[in-house]
């Protein structure tokens, strides 16, 4: 998606190799936030701002986050707090807006 929306060819091996990773830790991720409100626990930290940052454009590049639903529903939650709501509503907004 972000290849294309500024002028370059997708790179088939880097796709794959970001399936891989993708599908090599998001199990993982799940499995922490079957444990604890935040990815290091309790409270929210650079950790969460970090991993939102990576999966926000999820629906927008066609990775399905159906199969962690602690993962959504967290994500869900961090979209309706204040710091991301000043910024935007959601992250496709921005990433679907014109030049």
């Amino acid at each position: 998606f972000v290849a294309k929306k500024i002028g370059l060819e997708p790179n088939a091996n880097e796709i794959k190799k970001g399936e891989e990773f993708i599908n090599r830790f998001l199990p993982v991720i799940e499995s922490q936030l079957n444990k604890t409100k935040y990815l290091a626990g309790e409270k929210l930290t650079i950790a969460d701002f970090c991993l939102l940052a990576s999966i926000d454009p999820s629906e927008l590049i066609e990775i399905d986050l159906k199969p962690y639903p602690k993962l959504l529903a967290w994500r869900k939650n961090l979209q309706s707090q204040d710091f991301y709501q000043k910024t935007h509503k959601f992250y496709g907004e921005c990433m679907m807006a014109k030049k």
